[in-house]
């Protein structure tokens, strides 16, 4: 059985097949991956960071929570934290019984007016 070939019937289709298909084109991008690097780092509230950690020295804080100590000491010093570290630092709060969400950790994050 022969095969069909396929012959182009308008001018368009003509140019398509010498300057390459829009579609051909389009399935011979590389697919997205993933970020690589260092995750972004926000603007937190050190302060609180603290009061989370409470008499624990740094290295037990971070023992226990699963942060690495300079980690902990950016948060606390510069104010700076990925999103990951925030929600851990969350977490002991919440294990300590506080109530701390992590739009209340972050800086700058716009609040909702008072009524």
């Amino acid at each position: 059985m022969r095969q069909k070939t396929w012959t182009p019937t308008s001018p368009s289709e003509v140019l398509n097949l010498i300057l390459g298909a829009p579609a051909a084109r389009a399935a011979t991008k590389k697919p997205k991956t993933a970020r690589v690097g260092r995750p972004s780092a926000q603007a937190i509230d050190g302060e609180t960071v603290r009061k989370v950690r409470g008499g624990l020295k740094q290295e037990d804080f971070a023992d226990r929570w699963g942060i690495s100590v300079d980690v902990l000491q950016t948060a606390e010093i510069k104010g700076l934290a990925t999103e990951a570290t925030i929600q851990q630092i969350c977490r002991a709060a919440k294990a300590n019984g506080m109530k701390l969400k992590p739009e209340d950790l972050k800086k700058n994050v716009p609040q909702k007016p008072p009524k």
